[in-house]
């Protein structure tokens, strides 16, 4: 049986709703950033569910992760979707980390650190090449995830983008932007598919903000 102390015990998430009394300003205005985010718009409640699915492997987060699922499954989603948009939250996991390696080439080459550059693309490339093998099947793991399957091309590049937001990699965000763009995405999509990484972000926040709550439920 999971120790009730642990992080990720239920009876931790269900002390979140200590906030209600504590601070219902802020409960109420998080709940209607919740609502407002995942009312249908350019994009409907399937749609933005399948984004939250996404964001919420790569928020690492338990209680995103169940809870989304199970509104998206709700909301109509086959399995083999739910599926897919876990995978394309791994794949941007891999590439937001490739994004980084600019700073790993700084420090095996004894050069001076930058951490982020004009020519950061130029030094993924130099790194990639340092083990091709694992480029090659890192280039392929992406390319299999985001082409069209049980979601189609369009949405799973709204996903991604979410994705790249939350795991705050701005060459990943601007090479989806554009990706985007390029499928002839509309603004309001796009912002929206955003939106959802941005309440999926204070979400997982609030989730875990339970233990917060039980330390304070014991000093009164």
């Amino acid at each position: 049986m999971m120790n009730k102390n642990t992080l990720l015990h239920p009876d931790l998430l269900a002390k979140t709703a200590l906030y209600q009394s504590w601070s219902p300003k802020q409960a109420e205005a998080f709940k209607n950033l919740a609502q407002t985010c995942f009312n249908d718009g350019a994009l409907n409640r399937l749609e933005k569910e399948l984004i939250a699915v996404g964001s919420a492997h790569t928020l690492k987060c338990p209680y995103c992760i169940d809870y989304h699922i199970d509104l998206a499954y709700k909301a109509g989603a086959a399995k083999e979707q739910l599926i897919e948009a876990a995978w394309i939250g791994i794949s941007m996991s891999a590439r937001a980390c490739l994004d980084i390696t600019p700073v790993t080439l700084d420090a095996l080459n004894r050069a001076v650190k930058t951490y982020s550059s004009e020519n950061d693309n130029e030094k993924i490339q130099q790194f990639s090449l340092l083990n091709q093998a694992c480029n090659e099947a890192f280039i392929n793991l992406e390319n299999v995830t985001l082409k069209t399957g049980a979601i189609d091309i369009e949405l799973k590049q709204l996903i991604a983008l979410a994705c790249s937001h939350n795991l705050k990699s701005p060459l990943t965000i601007q090479k989806l932007a554009e990706g985007a763009v390029e499928l002839k995405l509309s603004n309001e999509k796009i912002a929206e598919s955003v939106w959802v990484a941005i309440e999926m972000e204070a979400g997982a926040c609030f989730g875990h903000s339970g233990l917060t709550a039980k330390l304070l439920e014991e000093r009164v």
